[in-house]
């Protein structure tokens, strides 16, 4: 049994190495090595008992979080609703629109464990929204200055008031409320219309992104040409490729409500839209700029679950339309955040406002400064 009991030992703590530790350089042995089985006295026959080795498998549990939390837990909930469920924009009742477990916690009673949960609750008014609405100027024209704008509503008024006294071009999207606004000229995004005939995943589909992707190939191209020279070479390659396209999306048959249908409706609901990159340098082919300057605030949405005012909606644009402006500017946010706190303060801004020039992102100041 000692015997068993040793091999046993032996086999899950013991050297795993085939190597005798006797075959040392010249024969010698080494001092601390020792064996347990030559401190034993030498056994007879009738004693000797046969060896059983047992191999032991062990496996590595990776610990998860929350380990403690099994699946068959009680549960008990802890429930916070705002004190205020009253609209702060029209003073009417906000309805409960959705709950979220802000924290978890362990509660021990002897011989009995349970999980509290500690939901806070989200309310919104039925009657008001908040909605961002995103702008970005064009390098061709400046500094890139991306500013958002809180509002209730989609609606066209919104877009009349921000862009009233604006003359020039806007892209966009093909949402209805662009379009018709005086002194605007509204160009349609490429990119929305490569999107619809992607999503038809089909020979034809793909034959209307090839047209896309070579328009894009020549943007590349005119990428770094002055607007007049870039108007120019889009008349010269890229107008016979538009053309081209939008002749074999009028003369093939896409009927129906398939995604071939509404790819080809997308297209030519929005021709004269999508003409206008042709004749206007200035302007990009599409609007992912903008796009790109809005999924901050699109992929944070459920974090700010709890900004249900109008007044926290406008905070959270200026403070987007810092950031985004910041970074299409090539500055470090944190840094510049970090300027701005420590020496405005000390400044005389409003009587003096012209100061705030040197604080621009695109400044030579903060450019020196807070540059990535």
């Amino acid at each position: 049994m000692t015997e068993q009991v040793r091999q046993l030992t032996k086999a899950l703590y013991g050297s795993k190495s085939e190597k005798s530790k006797y075959q040392a350089p010249d024969g010698q042995g080494y001092l601390f090595d020792d064996d347990l089985s030559f401190n034993e006295s030498e056994q007879t026959e009738e004693q000797s008992t046969p060896t059983v080795t047992h191999i032991v498998e062990r496996k590595l549990h990776k610990k998860k979080r929350n380990d403690s939390f099994h699946e068959g837990i009680e549960i008990e909930e802890i429930h916070h609703p705002p004190t205020n469920t009253q609209c702060d924009c029209c003073l009417g009742q906000m309805t409960e629109s959705g709950t979220t477990i802000a924290r978890e916690e362990a509660k021990f009673i002897p011989a009995k464990m349970m999980r509290i949960q500690h939901i806070e609750h989200a309310y919104e008014c039925k009657h008001c929204n908040a909605y961002n609405w995103v702008f970005r100027s064009v390098p061709s024209q400046g500094p890139i200055i991306v500013l958002f704008q809180s509002a209730l509503s989609r609606s066209r008024s919104v877009l009349e008031e921000f862009s009233e006294g604006f003359k020039g071009t806007m892209i966009c999207d093909g949402y209805s409320a662009y379009g018709n606004l005086p002194d605007v000229t509204f160009a349609n995004c490429w990119a929305h219309v490569r999107r619809y005939w992607l999503k038809a995943d089909s020979k034809n589909g793909q034959i209307g992104v090839d047209y896309c992707d070579q328009l894009y190939h020549l943007e590349r191209q005119f990428k770094h040409l002055s607007p007049g020279k870039r108007r120019k070479s889009r008349q010269k390659h890229s107008k016979p490729i538009v053309e081209k396209f939008l002749k074999w999306v009028d003369e093939s048959p896409f009927f129906g409500k398939n995604a071939l249908a509404k790819a080809a409706d997308y297209t030519l609901n929005r021709i004269n839209g999508l003409k206008a990159f042709l004749f206007d340098g200035r302007i990009e082919i599409d609007n992912n700029p903008a796009e790109n300057a809005i999924r901050p605030n699109v992929i944070g949405r459920k974090n700010w679950l709890f900004s249900v005012s109008e007044a926290g909606a406008k905070a959270n644009a200026v403070c987007l339309s810092l950031a985004e402006t910041a970074k299409a500017n090539g500055i470090d946010f944190y840094q510049y955040l970090v300027t701005l706190m420590t020496e405005l303060p000390n400044l005389l801004i409003h009587q003096q406002p012209e100061i705030l020039n040197n604080y621009m992102p695109w400044s030579k100041k903060i450019q020196a400064t807070c540059g990535n």
